[in-house]
């Protein structure tokens, strides 16, 4: 048994919201808007005029934010708990539909 705190717990929590990927959205003018869970806040990032961009945008800042979450949490928790986000986030990733 690990504790792990809710900020790590949560990390990889967020599901697709529908066919889109994780993080992103269309809107109604035909562009993708990411946006992501940080410390609690939403965050927005940006909006793009491809959901590859967007897809790329998405996973680029949700590194970042492990990135942090590793450097704030290594050596206070379990090294299992931090490379299991490591995987799940990478597992998570999909590969833009090029057409």
């Amino acid at each position: 048994c690990v504790f792990v705190p809710m900020i790590l717990n949560s990390f990889n929590t967020d599901v697709p919201t529908g066919v889109l990927s994780k993080g992103v959205n269309l809107t109604n003018n035909n562009r993708y808007t990411v946006r992501v869970r940080e410390f609690g806040k939403r965050i927005a990032i940006g909006t793009y005029d491809t959901e590859a961009e967007a897809i790329q945008f998405y996973q680029t800042r949700r590194i970042g934010y492990l990135d942090k979450l590793w450097t704030m949490y290594e050596g206070k928790v379990d090294d299992r708990v931090l490379h299991n986000m490591l995987v799940k986030l990478t597992d998570s990733f999909v590969a833009p539909d090029i057409r």
